[in-house]
């Protein structure tokens, strides 16, 4: 960048901008970011806490792999049966994360009167580590940068309840990949839903090739355990109409010396 002497806007096409030195971005220049795909992740996220709780995907496995059906009212003792789930009324959702994602989720998950509890950059980690001890939910929609990578660590998932899910659009390096394996494999965890990884392709080739997505043999794992999708939370129909609009707002700010959208740096 240091051939841009006169750039006055770095417009960055994500939300994410780890990758991005803001030490070299050139004296008086702006970095930006996109939200446009807060929308889609904040419905992913949603439909991920749904999962866990409602649990219709196991029931549907069950249910097609028994090749019969046992309704729970048939069971000598209901409460105690496969087919008993739970509610997101009263359930405890705890939001890692507060920008416009976390904002998003939160926006999406109030109407069903589930307990959110919201760590932002200023919760400590005294508060943080008993939001994840209350927490039936986690989900993580943090900044990934120094202070919150390998925030989620083996002490920190030990913390969380046993039937409790984790749900990570953050960034992989937010949490210590041996150790949520390690907890998945054992069941000290109920379940995880993964978008984003350790590892990254490094072109189409590698991807076509079959890259693995971290260190550990993540597809080994079972689905009752593991949700895997390919960081492809926010890759809706409409996020690149939005994204856009959002450029286009950008330039015409910087055109009319108005103040930037979603200034991110230096």
């Amino acid at each position: 960048m240091a051939a841009l002497p006169g750039l006055a806007l770095l417009q960055v096409l994500s939300a994410g901008h780890e990758f991005v030195a803001m030490d070299a971005v050139p004296r008086g220049a702006t970095v930006c970011n996109s939200s446009s795909m807060d929308v889609p992740i904040a419905e992913y996220c949603v439909a991920a806490v749904l999962e866990a709780r409602v649990r219709c995907r196991v029931l549907h496995d069950a249910m097609r792999a028994s090749r019969t059906w046992r309704p729970p009212f048939y069971e000598a003792a209901p409460a105690a049966s496969a087919c008993v789930h739970g509610e997101l009324e009263g359930a405890a959702v705890a939001l890692v994360g507060f920008g416009a994602i976390g904002r998003a989720v939160a926006a999406r998950l109030a109407p069903f009167g589930c307990r959110l509890d919201v760590a932002r950059s200023k919760t400590t980690a005294a508060e943080l580590d008993a939001m994840l001890q209350r927490a039936d939910v986690v989900v993580l929609a943090c900044a990934c940068n120094a202070a919150t990578a390998g925030l989620v660590d083996a002490r920190r998932l030990a913390l969380m309840k046993p039937t409790a899910t984790l749900v990570n659009v953050s960034r992989g390096a937010v949490v210590d990949e041996g150790a949520l394996f390690d907890a998945l494999a054992a069941k000290r965890l109920a379940h995880a839903v993964v978008d984003v990884w350790w590892r990254y392709p490094a072109g189409p080739a590698e991807a076509r090739a079959g890259a693995a997505p971290g260190a550990r043999p993540w597809h080994d794992l079972g689905r009752d355990v593991l949700t895997m999708t390919p960081h492809a939370s926010g890759w809706s129909d409409k996020q690149d109409a939005r994204k856009c609009a959002q450029i286009a707002d950008n330039l015409d700010r910087l055109a009319a010396g108005r103040d930037l959208a979603r200034v991110v740096g230096p």
